[in-house]
């Protein structure tokens, strides 16, 4: 009961949210993320991050079918995962899984990452039609209220980011 009810304030959270962060900028493109756990034991389980894009997105160069799911480089790497295996992912504090088909892999080292279109990532998720969790942008979202903005991933993000790994 009580997860249902958390269900519930989120889902009137991310409501309020999408109702409060549409942007006029044209070149802004919303995406859905989500975050998910593997389930393989003979792995040490690790945070997976779905992204749901947009079918023809400008800023994750996949076409993307209704059904098509694509694993990351790194996540095809770690887990020897190919075209057509099956992944089964887990919701960290409920015992709620998700399997997934893999119909590619798109080259993207940064991190375990799942990609699909934001309808399809919705619907298995049961996040409700036209939700979204934020926008990519080559330029700066100026029409938003800056307590809507969670972060800002920029150049000067993405160069702390990788000295770190270095």
């Amino acid at each position: 009961e009580m997860n249902e009810k958390y269900k519930l304030k989120t889902l009137l959270s991310m409501l309020e949210f999408e109702q409060n962060v549409e942007t006029e900028n044209e070149d802004a493109e919303k995406f859905s993320a989500y975050t998910l756990r593997t389930t393989n034991e003979s792995y040490m389980l690790e945070d997976v991050l779905l992204y749901g894009i947009e079918p023809d997105s400008r800023y994750v160069h996949l076409s993307l079918n209704d059904d098509d799911v694509y694993v990351s480089s790194a996540y095809a790497e770690k887990f020897g995962l190919q075209k057509g295996d099956t992944i089964t992912l887990k919701e960290r504090y409920e015992d709620k899984t998700y399997t997934f088909t893999v119909t590619g892999t798109y080259p993207y080292e940064a991190g375990l990452n799942v990609f699909m279109t934001r309808d399809h990532l919705n619907e298995v998720l049961d996040l409700g039609d036209g939700m979204f969790g934020g926008y990519f942008s080559n330029t700066e979202i100026t029409d938003i209220d800056e307590k809507y903005i969670g972060s800002v991933i920029d150049l000067d993000a993405l160069t702390k980011v990788s000295r770190q790994l270095i």
